[in-house]
Formats: structure tokens, C-alpha cells, sequence
């Protein structure tokens, strides 16, 4: 490179925001835009809570704390905040959710948002990114001093959740409910945010409707790795029952009661693996005896499921997104996933999967004995894949993000 080109560079590079993330959790979104603002030279600071490097060694802490590794973000670019309270928290869930893990998270927000409020005076910076829910103090410290905030929002606005779990019929007192006093949080974040990212559509409107304006909304909608999630070869000619195949909590807001009212449906027709944190024990019922529930597995092993499987189900009542729809889609899995889930926009129903309406269990099971055939299945398989790999990546969406980000900055 010569002279000009390096002067060329360095202006580029003093000329771009830098950036500042923070999150209380190993978040795959935020881990994206970190790499892609790593790559380029302009990530400040990576804030979180637990962080293991490469000399976790443990084979006990290797599996339960591996996920909390922040792979591709340089290690002296991370910081640690309200270590104590997320430790707590992760050791509730071992156990189990509940209340008090429940009360624990939200717990570990607010630690997580104070400490890191204190960090953000001691930076140069000029976008911090923070996940909604964590962020408050953190945003209002910026804005004091002139740093754009932006709020990266991975949930559906509270009241709306709220909303859409009693419509599903969780009772009154399940810990699903977001309390009054973190609604108010995100509340607050939305009001001081100048730009707030959501991965969806139905997010979008959501907020819309709790009276955030059009301009102050982007969005940006998540990625995979399509090098983790591999499609494989996979049988024209279906067993002896359709193998339909969930991923994700055990819970009221993910549709679960729906899918169990469908697999009664579809007695001698289908088994239904579902794999996931229980979360609200009390949804599950009494199960038919075509499905079968088991814990989180790792990604090594969830990934030999969807190669198991014909068919993917998410029948979500609230998601803001699903990661694990893509995931399915990279690994040529059909898929089948309800209008409550964002990721239900990206798909065109018949061409990359099948979209029924939420909370209908009559509209899963007829889906569900559509997707039987296996020409279509090995249509929508095919069609998924090349949907993920056209846009849908880990790395378009950090680029992507930069951009937006870089937007901002310039419009300030």
C-alpha cells in the first residue's frame, strides 16, 4: 500500500463512528455487529458481564459457560460489569425457571445498566449500542454528553407481550409477564434512543403503535451461520410418521400449547420432538404420547436434529424474530412457522415454507399434513437454504448495521 492510500485509510478511519457495545448477555446480534466494527477497526468497547477467554480450559465450565465465550471479539476490547448478579442468575437457571430467576434477570439488567453507566464518561466514543431492558442509566449518561444512543430492542415491546400471553391464556401470575417496573425501563430507553434497531416488522409496528415515530425506527433483520447450520441429504420418503421437529423455550409466548393441541390431531400421524428450556412448566399439560420433551443440547448436537427431522415448527403467539428459523432454513429443513413470529417475513408461504395463522392449532395440524408430501418438502428445503444464503447471513447483518450506524452519525 502506498503513501496515499495509507493517508487514504486513516482518514476513513478517523472519519468513522466509533462504537460502543453493551450487553448484559452473549447476544447473537450484538456479537455480529461487534466482529463486523471489530473488522473495521471501529468497535471501542465490548461491555458485558461474563466473559471467558481462550484459557477457559474446565470441561465442566467449557459446557456450561461456552456460550458466553465471545468468539471473534478481541479480548482486551471486553469489558466486565455486575459480574456477581449474573452469576446468580445463571446458577437459578440451572435449576430451573421461575420467579426468582425470572427476578433475577431483570435484577442483572439493572446492575449490568448502572455499572456500565458509570464506564461510559471514561470513553471516547460516539455510538453506544445497548439491548433494551439494560440500558436506561447508560443512555441517559450519553446523552449528557452528547454520544448517540442507540437501542438495540431483541423483544416485543412489553405491554404488547403482556397482551398476547393472556390472550394465549397464560394465567395470571405465570413469570412471563413482564412487570411493571422493567416496561417502564424500556419505555424510558425508547424515549432517549435516537435510532432503535428491531429485527422485524411486527417489532416495528408494535412500537409503532406505542407512539415511537417511523424515523426513529430501522429494521435490520437477524443472520446464521450457514457454515454451522449445513444442509444435508435428506429422504423423499417419509417413515412411518411425519418427525416435526421444535426448538426454543417451553413456554406460553412460544405457542407451545398450540403445538400440543396439534399433535393431538395428528395422533398416528406425527411425533413431535420439542427441545428447549422449560420455562412455564404448567403449559405442557398432560402431552399425548407423540411428543416428546428434552432440555437445551448443544449446537453440535441440534444440529444432527435438524438433519434428523422433516419438518421445523415454530408456532410462536410473541417472537420478535426466531433465530432458530434460520437455522433450520440453512440446514434445508422445511419449515412451518406462524404469524407470530418475525421471521414469518422473510418467508413467502409455499415458495420458502409455510406460514399459518397464530394461535391456530386446526391451521398448524393442515399445514403440518400438507408438508407431508415429499416433493414439497424437498421443494422448501432447497428454497430455504438459498434463501439464507442470499442476505440472511451473520455477516450482512453486521454490515448492514455499520451502515445504518454510520448514518446516523453523519445526519447528527
Amino acid at each position: 500500500m502506498n503513501r496515499r492510500a495509507r493517508v487514504g485509510v486513516l482518514a476513513e478511519r478517523l472519519a468513522a463512528p466509533r462504537i460502543t457495545l453493551t450487553t448484559s448477555y452473549a447476544e447473537g446480534a450484538m456479537l455480529a455487529i461487534a466482529r463486523a466494527a471489530s473488522a473495521r477497526h471501529l468497535l471501542e468497547g465490548f461491555l458485558t458481564t461474563l466473559y471467558w477467554g481462550d484459557e477457559l480450559k474446565s470441561r465442566l465450565l467449557v459446557r456450561s459457560l461456552a456460550r458466553r465465550r465471545l468468539w471473534g471479539v478481541p479480548a482486551q476490547l471486553v469489558w466486565q460489569c455486575a459480574r456477581p448478579t449474573e452469576l446468580a442468575y445463571v446458577a437459578s437457571k440451572r435449576f430451573g425457571y421461575g420467579r426468582m430467576t425470572a427476578s433475577l434477570m431483570y435484577r442483572t439488567q439493572e446492575r449490568f445498566d448502572y455499572a456500565v453507566s458509570r464506564e461510559v464518561g471514561r470513553r471516547q466514543t460516539d455510538l453506544i449500542v445497548g439491548v433494551n431492558g439494560g440500558a436506561q442509566k447508560t443512555f441517559e449518561v450519553a446523552r449528557s454528553q452528547g454520544i448517540r444512543a442507540i437501542l438495540h430492542v431483541v423483544n416485543s415491546h412489553p405491554r404488547v407481550h403482556n397482551a398476547l400471553l393472556a390472550t394465549a391464556g397464560a394465567p395470571a401470575g405465570s413469570h412471563e409477564y413482564v412487570p411493571v417496573r422493567a416496561a417502564e425501563r424500556v419505555d424510558a430507553e425508547l424515549q432517549l434512543a435516537d435510532l432503535v434497531l428491531v429485527p422485524s416488522a411486527l417489532v416495528a409496528n408494535q412500537l409503532l403503535s406505542q407512539g415511537i415515530s417511523q424515523e426513529r425506527l430501522a429494521i435490520l433483520r437477524y443472520g446464521v451461520d450457514p457454515g454451522l447450520f449445513i444442509a444435508t441429504a435428506r429422504s423423499r420418503v417419509t417413515a412411518r410418521s411425519l418427525r416435526c421437529l421444535y426448538v426454543g423455550q417451553i413456554s406460553w409466548g412460544k405457542g407451545i400449547r398450540v403445538l400440543i393441541d396439534a399433535a393431538r390431531m395428528l395422533s398416528g400421524f406425527a411425533t413431535f420432538s420439542l427441545i428447549g428450556p422449560l420455562v412455564s412448566p404448567e403449559v405442557l399439560g398432560k402431552l399425548p404420547p407423540n411428543v416428546v420433551v428434552s432440555n437445551t443440547v448443544p449446537h453440535l448436537r441440534l444440529r444432527a436434529e435438524y438433519a434428523r427431522a422433516d419438518v421445523f415448527v415454530l408456532p410462536s403467539i410473541d417472537d420478535a424474530f426466531g433465530l432458530v428459523t434460520l437455522e433450520a432454513l440453512s440446514s434445508g429443513l422445511p419449515v412451518v412457522v406462524s404469524s407470530g413470529a418475525g421471521t414469518s417475513e422473510l418467508i413467502t408461504h409455499g415458495r420458502d415454507g409455510l406460514v399459518v395463522p397464530s394461535g391456530s392449532a386446526t391451521a398448524l395440524a393442515t399445514a403440518l399434513r400438507n408438508i407431508a408430501d415429499p416433493r414439497l418438502r424437498a421443494e422448501l428445503g432447497n428454497a430455504g437454504r438459498a434463501l439464507v444464503e442470499r442476505g440472511n447471513t451473520w455477516e450482512e447483518y453486521g454490515a448492514r448495521v455499520l451502515s445504518t450506524l454510520d448514518s446516523v452519525r453523519r445526519a447528527a
